[in-house]
């Protein structure tokens, strides 16, 4: 951990930590974090990434800061290529008890998860309404013709 008396240089990796770690409340970690991270990755300053920078060990917090200073990246993978990230799982409802068998698009850039409409009705996956939905934005900035997400399904 960084000694309170260490002086660190302003705006570099470290002090950005301190400072972080150090502030008063969330719209203040927000502010810095903001500050820090490159323009193109603000919509990635969620609650549990702020969570995580609190709670994580220095070192791991430390790659995290210096990975969002970096401009957002965009990985392009075909599905039937011998490099797909296609991966067989079984998924499960929480609700009742409904075993899906399945492949998963692993690291597909979204930054969540997320799970096909025509997926969830076709297996017969309960589905619960967000209290209000979430905008879908296409790799190049433009909004989903698809529509945002207005529901969510409980799995593991």
């Amino acid at each position: 951990m960084v000694a309170p008396q260490e002086w660190l240089k302003p705006f570099e990796t470290k002090w950005t930590w301190r400072t972080i770690k150090d502030a008063k409340d969330e719209s203040t970690t927000r502010a810095v974090l903001l500050n820090w991270i490159h323009k193109t990755r603000a919509e990635e300053v969620v609650d549990n990434l702020l969570e995580g920078l609190h709670s994580s060990e220095r070192f791991r917090t430390l790659d995290w800061l210096d990975e969002l200073r970096k401009p957002k990246r965009y990985f392009i993978r075909t599905q039937n290529s011998p490099s797909s990230l296609l991966l067989p799982i079984v998924l499960e409802t929480l609700e009742r008890p409904i075993t899906i068998q399945a492949k998963a698009l692993i690291d597909s850039g979204c930054t969540g998860s997320s799970i096909h409409h025509n997926f969830v009705k076709n297996h017969g996956i309960p589905i619960y309404k967000m209290a209000s939905p979430i905008p879908v934005y296409n790799a190049d900035g433009s909004r989903n013709k698809a529509g945002e997400i207005t529901a969510y399904a409980e799995l593991r």
